[in-house]
């Protein structure tokens, strides 16, 4: 790894010798001997501010948000979100927060105001959103809703009417699905989707409740409990300046027929 390091550190590196790098690198994490040193040298490829858009996008297939085996091996794997380790491990099957701190990655450069030909302005390609790693390809559940009109005889001869969401709904992987974009949206500042993913009446009378709350912070998903007459998930959210974190317990609601977000007075409230 030494001589990538010496390549990363060359004030120019032509697009062909960022491609070969880049290879080298991605088959280094294949190696669980060299894993741990290649993930922060692609990260540190990935702040360039000469870096070439054709390995830009490969970087981001590379680095966007998903399980990633563990770096420290203490896990089978540990979630990455974008843009830094989160404290989510998963282990025979099973999520949950590991409290040591998370492994550090080298963090962008001081940003020039002049842009770098070919980047955007800020000379750092952030990262893209990616499928969430919960159930990546499973398709949302859709509400079913079993109206019957006329009589049925049940059981004993009592007349029947409407029978509404018996049993019928989004699913308990959709409600997952729904929170893990939530959070990776959150987490790489993309305020677009964090509306979407938003019920009508949050988006309508405190939308400004989720900036203030995670505009400075650093959120992992710990919980999903689709379940019952009260479903909710839980996340912490840490504070990128100073150690103070808040635990959060927020609804989840069926519009439309899927989840959504929703009633954050009630979360910051602990209600």
């Amino acid at each position: 790894m030494t001589d990538c390091r010496s390549l990363l550190d060359a004030p120019v590196l032509g697009a062909r010798d960022q491609g070969d790098l880049f290879v080298r690198l991605r088959a280094a994490l294949a190696d669980p001997d060299h894993r741990t040193e290649a993930w922060p040298l692609l990260v540190r490829l990935r702040h360039r501010t000469d870096l070439d858009e054709r390995v830009a996008a490969a970087l981001e297939r590379v680095l966007g948000p998903g399980w990633r085996p563990d770096p420290r091996g203490h896990h089978e794997a540990r979630y990455w979100d974008g843009q830094s380790w989160t404290t989510l491990v998963r282990t025979n099957g099973h999520e949950y927060t590991d409290r040591a701190r998370p492994p550090e990655v080298p963090s962008a450069p001081p940003q020039s105001a002049a842009a770098t030909p070919g980047r955007a302005a800020s000379g750092v390609l952030g990262p893209r959103r990616a499928p969430s790693p919960v159930e990546q390809d499973a398709p949302r559940g859709r509400r079913w809703w079993l109206v019957a009109a006329g009589v049925f005889v049940i059981a004993a001869g009592v007349g029947g009417g409407i029978l509404l969401d018996k049993g019928f709904g989004p699913s308990d992987k959709a409600a997952s699905q729904l929170a893990r974009d939530f959070v990776d949206a959150v987490n790489t500042h993309d305020t677009t989707n964090v509306t979407q993913y938003v019920c009508t009446k949050d988006r309508t009378d405190t939308s400004y409740l989720y900036g203030s709350i995670f505009d400075r912070a650093k959120v992992t998903l710990e919980r999903v409990d689709p379940q019952g007459d009260d479903p909710r998930f839980t996340i912490l959210a840490a504070r990128t300046s100073g150690t103070s974190a808040l635990r959060l317990n927020i609804p989840l609601t069926v519009e439309d027929g899927e989840w959504r977000v929703c009633d954050m007075n009630k979360a910051l409230s602990g209600r």
